[in-house]
Order: structure tokens, then sequence, then C-alpha cells
């Protein structure tokens, strides 16, 4: 695997596109499987591998992952809200990719997800690389 800490991409589609260039199939195979929503346990159990093993290999992906522009955007959101994927998939954007990705990288908020704040039809302002919901 190449540094990616550098690069940006706009959207999970260009990076989905892209993500054979820069992982190893093994590492590309784990990506994919925990994007897709798989526990790190289920994909161990499926490859025949150590969970431990999986569990290194992840680490070291997250932490040489691009930014991706369109899961940065709801980066602020995720870490201040405890927001499940059903909440996020309603309320943010449909594509569970963007939800699994910051699951990977950050740590979800405590605060209770204000779902009467929102609406399927939300106006969404983004000023700074964060999202301004009104």
């Amino acid at each position: 695997m190449t540094e990616n800490n550098n690069v940006i991409f706009e959207t999970m589609d260009e990076f989905y596109e892209k993500m054979p260039k820069i992982y190893s199939e093994k590492d590309l195979n784990l990506l994919k499987m925990r994007l897709e929503g798989r526990s790190n346990k289920e994909i161990s159990n499926l490859l025949n591998l150590q969970y431990t093993n999986v569990l290194s290999d992840i680490k070291k992906i997250v932490r040489e992952l691009p930014e991706i522009s369109e899961a940065e955007q709801f980066s602020e959101l995720y870490t201040n809200y405890y927001v499940t994927k059903d909440q996020f998939l309603t309320y943010c954007i449909n594509d569970g990719r963007v939800y699994e990705i910051l699951s990977l990288k950050y740590k979800k908020g405590l605060t209770r997800f204000p779902t009467k704040k929102f609406t399927k039809k939300f106006n969404v302002q983004y000023e700074n690389n964060s999202v301004i919901f009104e």
C-alpha cells in the first residue's frame, strides 16, 4: 500500500474506483468487506484468518486512508452525536459505505441524535468541509 494521507477523493464512488490501484488484493478485500458493514470477527471467519491479524491489518489500513470529502463532511456530526446507521442513511446520505468509513476513522459521539430536527428534505450547506443543517 502506498501513502495516501495527502490524496483527497470527492466521493466514495471515486475512491472505490481507485482502490484496486491503491491497495494490495488482501487489503482491498479487507477494506471492502468492512465498508460493506462486516465486522472484523465476520471477516476473520469468512477468510479463515486470525482475528488479531484482521484487526491489525484493518488498523493499518485505517491509519493510511485518504481523505474522502463525501465522508468528511459528516465527521463532525458523527463525532458529536450517537447516530445509528439507519438514522444516518435516513437523515444524512443513503450510502452505508460513508457511515462505515466514519465508524472506522472516528469515535461516535454520545449525544442522542435529534431526529425530530431532521426531515428527509433537510437543507445542507457546506462550509469549510463541515455540514450545517438548517
